[in-house]
């Protein structure tokens, strides 16, 4: 009914109140009412027909807004009043529109618009919408994303991330991926934790900090199960591991290199888990030991424990096949024995 309507519309307008977001903000307001006189609040867990709570007039990206744009977004992240934010700011595609104002506002040295986009960026990864999220993280956004970043107005020095990222810690391939998108998926991944551990971590909320996380994880996962697929690059990997050609200083990279793969297959389900570990044994996996375990680099020594207790924990009957199959001289166990 319309006195229904009316209160449901009076208690939201009064949790806006409390929460400092009045409609004098135009942050949200209830779009329309459908013949029963309910209402649809979109993202936030109650449906109760078919309109959505969304801005009413969120501040366009150009140079002229971008204070209104910062002061909206931050009072949305800080309240309930995110809901309807996420879907405007991807349909509209505030992100993209953003970073080409951040580079003309980076031409221009325009320190007032930069702080502004720092608040911008930030309040939008607070805003706690996964598609949001997702939007600001693509491979062809994030690292212009970080630039807006650097620009955080309480700080007494810019730091120079995206200098780090593209000089510092550069992405070493011992050897060659043959997919493209791998590579990507790989550059994405470490920034996305460069993110969350260096530029916003003392920003950062619990739900946001998951939801890091949990892209992270998926991105790990899906790199696991590429190279798992990628036959002829693990085919060349233990070639080359198992080779007596092989130099300490390419065998460390190529250990490391294991032991991070090794490493990332604990994220993935038991099936897919357990169909890893027999092709990385049919490939040469346990021979690798033979000379690693007791290798003059210390690197290289201090790896390869790690790579066996993984493959002990995830398949412990490949290990004791191979032990047994060296019988009666048990080489490998003796070295592992003289390791402790």
């Amino acid at each position: 009914t319309q006195s229904t309507w009316a209160g449901c519309e009076a208690i939201w307008r009064k949790i806006c109140e409390l929460q400092g977001v009045g409609e004098e903000d135009n942050l949200a307001f209830f779009d329309s009412q459908d013949a029963d006189g309910d209402a649809y609040f979109g993202g936030s867990g109650f449906a109760m027909g078919e309109h959505r709570l969304v801005p009413q007039s969120l501040p366009q990206p150009e140079m002229t807004s971008l204070s209104a744009l910062a002061d909206v977004l931050s009072a949305a992240a800080q309240g309930s009043a995110s809901v309807g934010f996420g879907v405007a700011l991807v349909q509209e595609h505030y992100v993209p529109r953003l970073l080409d104002v951040f580079d003309a506002c980076e031409d221009l040295e325009a320190i007032e618009l930069l702080h502004a986009l720092f608040r911008i960026f930030t309040s939008m990864f607070l805003l706690k919408d996964q598609s949001v999220i997702e939007t600001l993280l693509l491979p062809e956004h994030i690292l212009r994303v970080i630039g807006a970043l650097e620009y955080d107005p309480e700080l007494p020095h810019y730091p120079k991330h995206r200098k780090f990222l593209e000089s510092t810690a550069c992405f070493k391939q011992v050897i060659p991926f043959s997919s493209p998108a791998l590579i990507i998926t790989i550059h994405q991944t470490y920034r996305i934790a460069y993110i969350k551990d260096v530029v916003l971590p003392r920003l950062l909320d619990d739900a946001t900090f998951t939801t890091l996380n949990s892209i992270i994880f998926l991105n790990n996962v899906q790199i696991v199960s590429q190279i798992h697929a990628d036959r002829p690059f693990l085919t060349r990997l233990f070639t080359e591991l198992v080779s007596s050609q092989t130099r300490d200083p390419q065998l460390r990279d190529l250990v490391m290199l294991l032991q991070e793969f090794t490493s990332l297959t604990k994220n993935l389900q038991l099936p897919e888990r357990t169909a890893i570990y027999p092709t990385l044994a049919e490939l040469g996996l346990m021979q690798i030991f033979n000379r690693t375990i007791t290798a003059a680099d210390v690197s290289i020594r201090m790896a390869a424990p790690d790579i066996l207790a993984c493959v002990v924990t995830h398949e412990p009957a490949l290990v004791v096949r191979y032990l047994v199959s060296q019988s009666p001289q048990f080489t490998l166990f003796f070295a592992l024995v003289r390791q402790l």
